[in-house]
Formats: structure tokens, sequence, C-alpha cells
């Protein structure tokens, strides 16, 4: 188990952008502000999507046009348990209540 107290700065991380139905997962960016998991949670503007990561806007739109709220943001790898449970969560419920657009997790 690693046991940090201060901001270690050659920890990796992953950045994600998900579309999640707020009715099923609640505010999750509000989650991540409150309980801000790992050294290096950070939470994104979506203005920046545009700058970021123009190759995933047609998803991003797309899922809005479906009533999905849209997270931009970044956690340290042995965060990414959050992302993999969200997506355990997801597929026992119909695969439909969150959609990974930008990021990966690990089998």
């Amino acid at each position: 188990m690693k046991i940090r107290s201060n901001y270690v700065s050659n920890s990796s991380s992953s950045s994600f952008v998900i579309a999640y139905d707020p009715t099923f997962f609640g505010n999750f960016i509000a989650f991540l502000e409150e309980y801000q998991p790992g050294c290096e949670t950070a939470i994104y503007n979506l203005d920046h999507l545009k700058e970021d990561l123009p190759e995933i806007i047609e998803q991003v739109e797309k899922a809005r046009k479906e009533g999905k709220q849209i997270a931009y943001f970044q956690l340290d790898n042995e965060y990414g348990l959050i992302m993999t449970l969200m997506d355990m969560i997801n597929q026992s419920n119909g695969g439909d209540k969150m959609k990974i657009l930008y990021g990966f997790l690990d089998d």
C-alpha cells in the first residue's frame, strides 16, 4: 500500500472524458471536487474540449442530446479503480448509464 503525505511529482495519471446519466450516478463532478481522490485529481473546463480533444466533440454533443452530463477529469492511475467500479455498475445496470468517450480502463 502506498501512503502519500504530500504531492508526488512523478505520479502517473490518466485523463478521462465520460458521458454519464446524472439521475443514476448523481453529480460526479461534485464528488471529484469534494473528495479529490489522489494527488493528481484535476477537473477540466469543458470549454477546453474543442482544443484538447477535437476528435470526440461529435460524441460529446450526441451524449448531451441524450441527456447525459459530460465530465473531463484526470485521476492518479491508482485511483483508476473509480472508473472500473463505475463501469462495472454501469454494465450491471443495462450498460447505458455511462460511456467513456476518452480514456481507457486497464484490464
